[in-house]
């Protein structure tokens, strides 16, 4: 896959979830789902932008330190799957939260994002030089 087509993943996973949460507890709103003395869905439209934004920086970075060539050296390569593996662990909890009547799309694009982050740190370990040769090349 190339380098621009795993950046725009990366990319429209994470506002499918700011779409998806947008869309979702406002026509939640307008339906009268929510009782008449809930708090503001503003907290968890602002909790959605924070966590996607985290997801940006992990998976972007994750991304750089396994990609290009000035940067794949083991530890970097280490780190970045640690990255993704934290983002997914971060989205699957974020996911597993959303779980319940009138907000299971939530789930899913969380899910996504999860699934993601998962989907390239298969690539990194299928991909990745993490071992060398007895006589020190790779």
């Amino acid at each position: 896959m190339r380098n621009i087509a795993k950046v725009v993943i990366i990319f429209v996973s994470v506002s499918l979830v700011i779409l998806t949460a947008n869309y979702t507890l406002s026509s939640n709103l307008d339906a009268g789902i929510y009782p008449i003395n809930a708090d503001s869905i503003g907290i968890p439209l602002v909790e959605t932008v924070a966590a996607s934004l985290v997801f940006l920086v992990f998976l972007l970075t994750a991304f750089v330190f396994t990609t290009f060539p000035l940067f794949r050296k083991r530890l970097l390569i280490a780190l970045g799957l640690l990255l993704y593996t934290l983002a997914a662990f971060v989205a699957g909890d974020m996911a597993w939260s959303w779980l319940i009547p009138h907000h299971y799309s939530i789930a899913i694009s969380y899910g996504l994002v999860a699934t993601v982050a998962v989907t390239f740190a298969i690539f990194v370990l299928r991909n990745a030089p993490l071992t060398t040769h007895s006589n020190g090349t790779r």
